[in-house]
């Protein structure tokens, strides 16, 4: 990828809310170029919490003081007080203490939600994901969207994996699942009842 954009003469965007947690594996992008032509986009939101809109890029000198410059000029997604506390916390070592306890907890949550789609038959696009998503795939033939109607009016949020899809009609039916939510025994008894399991 990175000898293809550099050859295009263009920039690549590694965006990745959940590089901070702990035990990521795989090397970035921007390490590998040494961001002179990727541009890493990284956020708090996810790890903190969705009320801190903050996060922090790493780009090329130039790049950076652009978008430094832009910032300052509309100042539209996050506050200076909110940047000032994630600030302390990370110099004061809570950040890192948090995402461990965190890492702990995404860690469990991974294991149940394995034992949990093992005893309903289904499978996860990767076994293995390092933030809090996975792809929860449905049986051939089976429709996402209509699963996701059927859950709301059930009282289940289910985002059905084709409003992340450029081409529909190209993948698999699959429902985006946040790990982290999934120790309700209502989703997977709701689940249960749809696959027929």
């Amino acid at each position: 990828m990175l000898q293809i954009a550099n050859q295009a003469r263009m920039l690549v965007v590694d965006d990745d809310p959940f590089v901070d947690l702990p035990g990521r594996g795989g090397i970035r992008l921007a390490a590998l170029d040494q961001i002179r032509a990727v541009i890493f986009v990284g956020s708090f939101s996810k790890v903190l919490s969705a009320s801190f809109r903050c996060g922090y890029i790493a780009a090329p000198a130039e790049i950076a003081t652009d978008i430094a410059e832009l910032k300052m000029i509309t100042v539209v997604n996050s506050s200076r007080f909110s940047e000032m506390m994630i600030a302390e916390m990370i110099k004061s070592r809570r950040y890192h203490k948090h995402l461990l306890k965190l890492g702990k907890r995404l860690d469990e949550a991974k294991a149940e939600y394995g034992a949990k789609l093992e005893s309903l038959g289904l499978d996860a696009f990767s076994a293995e994901t390092d933030g809090y998503y996975s792809y929860l795939m449905l049986p051939k033939g089976r429709s996402d969207l209509e699963l996701a109607k059927t859950a709301g009016r059930a009282g289940i949020f289910i985002a059905p994996s084709t409003i992340f899809s450029a081409d529909e009609s190209q993948q698999d039916p699959a429902i985006r699942i946040n790990i982290t939510r999934v120790n309700d025994s209502r989703f997977y008894n709701f689940m249960r009842q749809q696959i027929g399991t």
